[in-house]
């Protein structure tokens, strides 16, 4: 979340960044008069407490019924007072959670994804002798995915991968671990693309949980709306939508040195959506499914090297798509698409021969210290030696959105596909 200082200072900054945001402002008035109140509370019962004290030292004298007296009456307004702070503070920080990071100044302003700006296209869109199928086509023709059975047994939006299909993405998964955990090619994907970082540390391959606790994944901003994400009441818990979701909350309440910065680490697992708001889209294929398996960059640095990281996992994201054939266009996101706890948003949208049109297969996000605030992730300073917020960074590695891409991008006449050259050694 925002620090409240910063709410409270930059009032209309803040609230011309949610018209922006295509949301409500007045949840910014309600924060800082809530805050207002807690802080009006906070300070009385401080000066309450010390009249308390006072009086106790004098009532220590003898048996002074009048100290006895005004020491009972003391206990009862703070009982009073303290349950009204307490209020207050649980509103300003609800209303707190409810305001999302401010966007960078160069962030476009728009209103939803139609919006948003081509930065660059990569690739060459092939030209195809034949009419090019869609995975769910191809899937069903050739047996790599088996969508009917996965509604028998799951529901909709479910789906058995099968055969090229599996060893496609065990391959993928394969090449992009070895890839980003390989500090040469980290150095190597630094130096090319002009990031202002000596730090060519690889990503640690991590297998996080798949499961949350609810007061976790809320202190990391990305739990709302939940009606978009299962849920289990009798335990609390929540199932990650992303392998970030717990990647990051590994380093929850933990004061880092800055010599250990940046931390940069590479999960991969199972992630499940309800994709409540998708109603009627992309029903047919893998594009969108309530189970996918997701690979997740994620990184924590210092504030100075937070926009370089961010250049890094976006550098990474298009070596890795050039790397495969696969045209793309890189995208800069509006106000009104990006992410709520972002202060700047990339995608990567790859080109989908059966729609004619490039899809989202890889996001990037900036939260400066916005996810850091609420997880309580520090680091101390080597120059001030005070204690500063980190600021984080998450990216796709990929998903079955790729595998998509592949297969109808690399597609033969007869249903069957090209395996990428950098994949081939690996299947």
């Amino acid at each position: 979340m925002l620090n409240i200082r910063f709410v409270i200072e930059n009032q209309s900054a803040v609230e011309d960044a949610m018209k922006n945001r295509q949301r409500d402002p007045k949840v910014v008035e309600q924060c800082i008069k809530s805050y207002s109140e807690y802080s009006k509370l906070k300070n009385e019962i401080e000066e309450l407490n010390s009249e308390r004290k006072s009086n106790s030292k004098q009532n220590g004298i003898g048996n002074n019924k009048e100290a006895i007296e005004t020491g009972r009456k003391i206990k009862e307004r703070l009982s009073v007072l303290e349950k009204e702070m307490n209020k207050f503070e649980e509103e300003y920080i609800l209303n707190l959670s409810k305001i999302p990071n401010v966007p960078l100044k160069d962030v476009p302003i728009g209103i939803d994804e139609t919006m948003n700006v081509v930065v660059e296209k990569y690739g060459k869109i092939r030209d195809f002798s034949f009419t090019p199928l869609s995975d769910h086509d191809l899937g069903e023709k050739m047996g790599y995915f088996d969508f009917k059975s996965g509604v028998n047994v799951a529901g909709s939006r479910f789906v058995y991968f099968k055969a090229e299909a599996v060893m496609l993405q065990l391959a993928l998964t394969r090449y992009f671990f070895k890839l980003v955990t390989d500090s040469e090619f980290i150095k190597d994907t630094i130096v090319k693309n002009g990031i202002n970082t000596k730090n060519y540390k690889a990503f640690v391959p991590v297998i996080p949980p798949i499961m949350i606790k609810n007061e976790v994944f809320a202190k990391t901003g990305r739990r709302d709306p939940m009606d978009d994400k299962y849920y289990i009441p009798n335990d609390d818990l929540f199932l990650v939508g992303s392998s970030e979701h717990t990647l990051m909350p590994m380093f929850m309440d933990r004061i880092l040195k800055e010599s250990e910065l940046p931390i940069r680490m590479v999960g991969i697992s199972t992630c499940l959506r309800r994709e409540s708001g998708s109603y009627g889209k992309d029903l047919k294929g893998v594009l969108r499914l309530h189970q996918f398996d997701k690979a997740e960059m994620i990184s924590i640095s210092n504030t100075e090297e937070g926009i370089e990281e961010h250049k890094l996992l976006t550098a990474i994201e298009r070596y890795l798509i050039n790397s495969l054939g696969l045209p793309f266009q890189e995208m800069r996101l509006c106000t009104g698409d990006m992410g709520f706890t972002n202060l700047t948003q990339t995608d990567m949208e790859t080109w989908m021969p059966s729609e004619n049109r490039y899809r989202e297969t890889h996001s990037a996000d900036f939260n400066g210290d916005y996810q850091s605030r609420g997880l309580n992730i520090k680091y101390i300073d080597e120059k001030s030696g005070e204690k500063v917020y980190c600021y984080t960074n998450d990216a796709t590695g990929f998903t079955g959105r790729l595998i998509k891409a592949i297969i109808e991008n690399n597609q033969n006449e007869d249903g069957s596909f090209n395996i990428p050259q950098v994949l081939k050694e690996l299947i």
